[in-house]
Order: structure tokens, then C-alpha cells, then sequence
């Protein structure tokens, strides 16, 4: 850095949740219910709890295929029980991204999955 400080990341407190700016990746970072949770452009639409809510219901309804896609990524070491879902990317109005995550077991593997208009157009194990 040449002159002063370095400029701190826009932060703003919204619906009950504290977002950070990342310039980087140019989206909008939270929490919720325990999820990582990144919104994509420089703009955040409210209501976001309901959007958050309706993206869970999304992933919920799918739940039977996710877990036998889980199910069938694993293979003997690895901690079933560690899975869980860690992180929200959402793109657009109808477009968002989920990761599930494991324990140490895991390593650095997960499974993702891409959703449009409330179905599963992309998927796999990687890390």
C-alpha cells in the first residue's frame, strides 16, 4: 500500500444479518442458520431471510437424492454422519449453489450441487 490505510470492507446490517463486502469476489458474505452464505453483485434485494428460507426448502425437497448421492461418494474412513451443508452461493433470482461438507475425515472433498428454477442442473464430488 502507498498512502494511508487499507480501506475496510463495507459492512451492513440487514434483516437481523451482518454482511461483509468482498471485493474480491464481488459478492456480499453472511451467516445463516449456521451456513455460509454468499451473494453474488454488488446489490442485496430484500426480504433476504425469506430468499434464504425459500433457497433451504429448494435443497430440502431434493434431500432424497442428495443423500444417495452423499451415500455413494463415500468410501470406507469417511464419517457420514459429519455431512452437512456449509455453504449457499446465490447467483441470481432463481440461481444458487450448495456445498455439503464433512468432518476431517472428508479431507478437502465435497459434493456440490447447482440449482435453477428450483432444479438440480449440475452436480458432483470434488475438492
Amino acid at each position: 500500500m502507498l498512502f494511508g490505510k487499507k480501506k475496510q470492507a463495507p459492512t451492513v446490517k440487514l434483516d437481523g444479518m451482518v454482511f461483509k463486502f468482498d471485493s474480491s469476489a464481488q459478492s456480499w458474505q453472511t451467516e445463516y442458520d449456521g451456513i455460509f452464505v454468499s451473494i453474488e453483485g454488488k446489490g442485496l434485494t430484500l426480504p433476504i431471510k425469506p430468499k434464504l428460507d425459500g433457497i433451504l426448502k429448494v435443497v430440502d425437497s431434493h434431500g432424497t437424492h442428495i443423500n444417495k448421492m452423499i451415500d455413494e461418494m463415500m468410501w470406507e474412513g469417511m464419517n457420514r454422519g459429519s455431512a452437512h451443508l456449509a455453504c449457499i452461493g446465490v447467483s441470481g433470482a432463481d440461481e444458487f449453489s450448495v456445498s455439503y461438507l464433512g468432518d476431517d475425515s472428508w479431507g478437502d472433498l465435497g459434493y456440490d450441487l447447482w440449482f435453477k428454477d428450483g432444479k438440480i442442473i449440475k452436480e458432483g464430488a470434488g475438492d
